[in-house]
């Protein structure tokens, strides 16, 4: 439990390194993080959860998931996971592919052996139903997607995005709603091949954002228009499946930061894929080896991120100190403890109300384990809370910092 909290938060670090080239306050800022959250985290573990032991995984999906766009030597989702769990895995993926062809891949011998034998089963799918009428509409317009040493170029006119909202609405309504039946057929089929595994399916991000001036100014109706259709989506993954890894929300407004968008490619990059990973072990809740994380956190040239601006460290070094003064995450933390309290007094009335109802020695035990169980995955729950809480803190200075610059 402690070394995934350690392991996560130095993930994280990311985000400031990002901005950063100066590695010592780099340094600081994590001694003071990581001594806070797991100083909590002590005091909250006083049990450990035990999750089904994973050992095959099966991924099925699109060009996400078969890592499209990454080098040979960037990881894609899977094989954090594969790392993570140390588990064999098997990837169906193809890029380009439908719901409607997820659904024909399930009835294939191959991908129900793999199922069969999966304790865990993560889909990715939704994306190409709506990306098709898109790529359609580029085409019935006149326009181009080329691609020339890696790097996509989109060929429009200047009013296709307007066009295309106007005359394709009908068309994306259908497909998404398509795409939406699909899935729900798509995650009983799953499940009626393999009851026992543990099934992921992510959500679909809205890839229309950049850093780019230019670029942002052209898909700024699409950043805006895609969820409309995308929640769509969305929603039915959410309906079907009980446990969602929620991609949407983790690319929610920084998806430039994650995806090869300012080249036009959607894509995730390689901190795209980490944070994928990330999600899904978070998700889970079962321990296993950060060091994948921690490792590739360095191996991620700074040249990814050359268009945004360097900040010195004693401009975040200054203000993540006020920050600290101020009680933000001393708040944060307190009002974790408190609910973690809270739920602790909980499950210690529901012991008092077992006791007395439970008849027999057998039973008695099998309901002490469900609580011990329900109370650890609560726990559980308090310190990603935490963690969060501590993310969001250095999220939000950073976009201060960056603010501040843009208005001088």
């Amino acid at each position: 439990m402690i070394y995934y909290i350690y392991g996560n938060i130095r993930m994280h670090i990311l985000y400031i390194n990002i901005f950063l080239k100066d590695v010592t306050i780099i340094k600081k800022l994590f001694k003071l993080l990581i001594s806070s959250v797991l100083c909590t985290a002590l005091s909250l573990c006083g049990s450990t959860v035990h999750a089904q032991e994973i050992n095959s995984i099966t991924l099925l999906g699109d060009s996400i998931t078969t890592g499209y766009g990454l080098s040979d030597d960037e990881m894609s989702y899977g094989d954090y996971l594969k790392s993570y769990f140390n588990s064999e895995i098997d990837n169906f993926a193809v890029n380009g592919l439908k719901t409607d062809e997820l659904l024909v891949m399930l009835d294939e011998y191959e991908t129900q052996t793999s199922i069969q034998q999966a304790d865990l089963v993560c889909i990715s799918i939704g994306g190409n139903d709506f990306l098709s009428v898109l790529e359609q509409a580029v085409s019935d317009m006149g326009g181009s997607i080329s691609m020339d040493n890696g790097t996509v170029s989109l060929n429009i006119s200047s009013d296709f995005i307007s066009k295309f909202i106007l005359d394709y609405s009908s068309a994306l309504s259908a497909a998404t709603t398509q795409a939406s039946d699909n899935i729900k057929k798509i995650r009983d089929k799953v499940n009626e091949i393999n009851p026992d595994a543990e099934i992921i399916m992510q959500t679909v991000y809205n890839p229309f954002d950049s850093s780019d001036e230019e670029t942002s100014k052209l898909i700024s109706p699409l950043k805006t228009f895609a969820p409309l259709y995308l929640s769509t989506i969305n929603n039915s993954i959410k309906e079907s499946s009980p446990n969602t890894a929620d991609i949407y929300l983790k690319f929610y407004e920084n998806s430039y930061l994650y995806t090869n968008m300012n080249d036009f490619d959607i894509h995730p990059n390689a901190v795209g894929h980490m944070l994928i990973a990330e999600e899904i072990v978070q998700v889970i809740g079962e321990s296993g080896d950060f060091t994948v994380f921690s490792e590739e956190i360095y191996k991620i040239p700074q040249g990814v991120f050359s268009e945004f601006p360097d900040y010195t460290a004693e401009e975040l070094e200054q203000f993540s100190l006020e920050q600290l003064r101020r009680g933000t995450l001393e708040q944060s933390i307190s009002r974790a403890a408190s609910a973690d309290a809270s739920v602790q007094t909980e499950a210690s009335q529901e012991t008092e109300t077992a006791d007395v109802s439970d008849t027999t020695e057998e039973t008695q035990q099998h309901n002490d384990d469900n609580k011990t169980k329900s109370k650890s995955n609560k726990i559980l729950s308090r310190i990603f809370l935490i963690t969060g809480f501590s993310i969001i803190l250095f999220v939000t200075l950073l976009k201060f910092i960056r603010e501040r610059n843009k208005n001088k």
